[in-house]
């Protein structure tokens, strides 16, 4: 798979090779591949366990024949979870050129290689998934063929080479046409930071006339500054791509970096806060899916940057992108941000995992998608995350959805409004502490783990404990309409009483009408359950829309703990003798700690405007939206 980087940092890559070049020369000789434990090259990807590999060949730029025993020093970033530039990794090149390193976490890299007789290279990867990039290696008896005689092989200049890499691969041509750049930071005389900059054609040599990339992709900057950071950036019409900032070349290494473009998208900007203090960038996992207007479900590819059928051969391994992979620095803040496509987002879905990627899967015969398991112990039970809605259906649609569950307190909002929807908290355990807080079964609902991390807060329909806990709520509606007739008008109106035989029959007329348009007739009492999750018999969802909205009435009047008062819209979750002190605590405290006190605390929780949707035209949407992460408490291991 083909990449976008961006890694700051100075690297001393001669200090690097001096002092490690003895300690690994020994092993380098005994060995014709990877000597680390990462792990067969033959094996099967582990993406699924948070771990990737990285692999590919190096060619001469001139025969394109493979080159071996090329030494490999794979070198993370203090953001990959390992003290700064600490070595990572090491394997030489087989007989085939190839190299491999496998078991690495998310993140950002670079690869020193070198043999003798070789121009030493640096290459700057993002990590995310697995990833292959074909790589070449310039001897120096190459080099003038290659740069040609002007331009001779000094170890006291900097080179920088950048390839741009152009998605959808099309026939060979994609990475033709592209205008690249590179501009030393803090400059702002209009000088050039390098000598001379050229093209690579297809022969391997450099035209230093071209204005644009041949089909190779990449250009060369001879003579740039050494050790002081720059930026890279590409641009070509229709496409967008990534930059890099602080690129730091070192003297006498060709420093490669990899810039990944993608045809444009008619979309808008949605931006990350990582305000949990507890993850770093790559250990926060994103899922985005949808729907086209067929059915199909889709996912957002990171590598396409598109919306991508779930049925591609390689979607599992790539439903989940790190935020690292989508860093950008501007003004010297880095932001994660991506350009979400408005195709394909029909009844979206975002998912947002902290510390590993969470289990989504394909039904490959019923051709849908296997969610995020909270229950299941050895899927997503202990893994902290949560999901917001976000859709594109001739407008865009922004929601909170905590009818499931709470993992994660999101903040949202529109950048046309400005307005903050779902959470605003201290610590991303406020929520879970009320329950815990309280003596009856409601804490409950806080899910741990083995070492008292606070996954999540679970919806009452999820546990056993509260199957029968409206019970007698339920009952004091039902006894309370054997002797008054209910009468309220919700977008129909709705008249009936409970018949001797315990079945509730229901009119139903126009708003503004006396005719009865038809007639419901409840066979008998929905129990707490059912009420819980707003669904199922005796009440479903299936019946003609005045009967579900009827249903839908029911349903939330009986969680508020309302149902039977003369007016339905107030005084929500108080006790009273309808109702016996029966209502669903859950929704009652999330709408205690939400913003504005609306949420969805369960499915119809919309009534009587505490509905939190947020919708815009697409030209609104454009400006922008922002998802913003709580602190989390710091993990108990």
């Amino acid at each position: 798979m083909r990449k976008s980087s961006n890694f700051s940092g100075a690297f001393n890559f001669n200090s690097l090779l001096s002092s490690m070049l003895l300690l690994t020369a020994a092993l380098f000789l005994f060995s014709g591949c990877v000597f680390d434990e990462s792990g067969d090259p033959s094996a099967a990807p582990d993406g699924a366990n948070g771990l990737y590999e990285l692999k590919g060949v190096i060619t001469s730029p001139l025969t394109r024949l493979p080159l071996s025993g090329i030494n490999c020093i794979l070198i993370s970033s203090p953001e990959a979870g390992g003290e700064p530039y600490d070595i990572y990794k090491t394997a030489v090149t087989g007989p085939d050129g190839s190299y491999f390193f496998g078991g690495l976490k998310a993140g950002r890299y670079k690869m020193a290689s070198f043999a003798d007789g070789y121009i030493p290279c640096e290459t700057l990867f993002s990590v995310d998934s697995d990833e292959r990039h074909s790589l070449t290696q310039i001897s120096k008896a190459e080099w003038t063929a290659v740069f040609g005689p002007a331009r001779p092989f000094d170890p006291a200049k900097a080179y920088i080479r950048v390839t741009a890499d152009v998605f959808p691969q099309l026939a060979g041509t994609e990475d033709s046409g592209v205008q690249i750049s590179v501009s030393k930071n803090g400059d702002t005389s209009s000088a050039q930071p390098y000598e001379a900059r050229g093209h690579q054609k297809t022969d391997g040599t450099i035209d230093w006339n071209a204005s644009a990339t041949y089909d190779t992709g990449t250009a060369l900057f001879y003579g740039v500054t050494p050790n002081q950071s720059h930026t890279v950036s590409a641009g070509k019409q229709g496409h967008e791509f990534a930059s890099a900032s602080d690129v730091t070349p070192s003297p006498g290494v060709l420093t490669t970096h990899i810039l990944a473009g993608n045809a444009a998208v008619d979309g808008f900007a949605v931006t990350i806060e990582n305000n949990t203090l507890a993850y770093k960038a790559e250990n926060i996992y994103l899922a985005v899916t949808g729907k086209d207007s067929g059915g199909a479900f889709h996912y957002f590819d990171i590598n396409k940057k598109d919306m991508v059928n779930i049925l591609d051969p390689n979607a599992a391994a790539n439903f989940c992108f790190s935020l690292s992979s989508i860093a950008t620095v501007e003004n010297g803040v880095t932001k994660y941000r991506y350009t979400q496509p408005f195709r394909c987002m029909i009844s979206g879905k975002s998912y947002i995992f902290l510390g590993k990627p969470g289990h989504i899967g394909v039904d490959k015969i019923a051709k849908s998608l296997s969610e995020p398991s909270a229950d299941n112990e050895t899927l997503d039970k202990y893994t902290i995350f949560d999901k917001y809605e976000l859709t594109c259906d001739g407008q865009v649609t922004l929601n909170t959805t905590v009818v499931d569950f709470l993992g994660i307190a999101f903040k949202l909002k529109f950048n046309s409004d400005g307005v903050d929807r779902g959470f605003e908290v201290i610590s991303n355990d406020d929520i879970a502490n009320e329950f815990l807080k309280r003596t009856d079964d409601w804490k409950k609902c806080v899910i741990k783990d083995a070492k008292g991390n606070i996954m999540r807060v679970s919806a009452p329909y999820t546990l056993s404990d509260f199957d029968n806990y409206l019970s007698k709520s339920i009952a004091g509606a039902w006894a309370h309409y054997g002797t008054n007739e209910l009468n309220v008008t919700y977008d129909w109106n709705f008249r009936g009483k409970v018949q001797s035989d315990g079945t509730f029959k229901i009119d139903i007329r126009n708003s503004n009408s006396d005719t009865i348009i038809e007639t419901r007739t409840i066979p008998y009492k929905p129990d707490s359950k059912m009420v819980f999750k707003c669904d199922g018999e005796p009440m479903p969802n299936t019946k003609t829309p005045a009967v579900n909205k009827l249903h839908a009435f029911i349903c939330a009047a009986l969680n508020r703990g309302v149902f039977g008062q003369s007016d339905m819209s107030k005084n929500f979750y108080t006790d009273n003798t309808i109702n016996a002190g029966r209502f669903n605590v859950y929704a009652q405290i999330l709408h205690q700690k939400a913003i504005g006190n609306r949420v969805y605390g369960f499915a119809y929780d919309d009534f009587y405007g505490k509905d939190t949707t947020g919708t815009k035209s697409y030209a609104e949407a454009r400006k922008g939206i922002v998802i913003t992460l709580p602190k989390m408490p710091a993990v108990k291991k």
